[in-house]
């Protein structure tokens, strides 16, 4: 049973049980060190209930860098599998091993340019619009890689 702990952004995290549909309300975090505690301690909780491997999706590289470092001794002790994802693929994120979804920034820029003038234009938005990310695939995912 897989366990992902989305951290939506750097003051929210929510819990989803993708097997179950489950989501639980975001807790709300407060300064950076009260954020990594909290989410240690989430973290650790979801680690004794999960008996698959749990996933993690960071909003941005920083939040999941920090919560990367913590975690190295905790899952080697536990023995259990985690995948950690961050958001933007910075330079550390490529130096410390992390896995990282890299946006497609010139596309990025270009689409909210054309949607902010098509809105001035008085022409209809699109409720939703995609655009493809590649994702950098290294040492955080590894461990549960083989566990999908």
């Amino acid at each position: 049973e897989a366990v992902a702990l989305m951290c939506q952004s750097q003051l929210r995290l929510r819990v989803e049980r993708p097997d179950t549909g489950m989501r639980a309300p975001a807790w709300q975090l407060r300064t950076p060190s009260a954020r990594a505690v909290d989410l240690l301690a989430r973290v650790d909780a979801a680690l004794v209930q999960a008996s698959g491997p749990l996933g993690i999706q960071a909003a941005n590289d920083a939040m999941a860098l920090d919560l990367y470092r913590a975690l190295d001794r905790r899952l080697s002790r536990r023995g259990k599998a985690l995948g950690l994802i961050g958001f933007d693929d910075q330079d550390a994120a490529r130096t410390e091993g992390l896995s990282s979804m890299t946006p497609p920034l010139a596309a990025l820029g270009d689409t909210a340019a054309r949607l902010l003038l098509d809105g001035l234009g008085g022409r209809p938005l699109p409720s939703l619009t995609r655009l493809p990310s590649m994702l950098a695939a290294r040492a955080s995912t590894a461990a549960v890689a083989g566990n999908g």
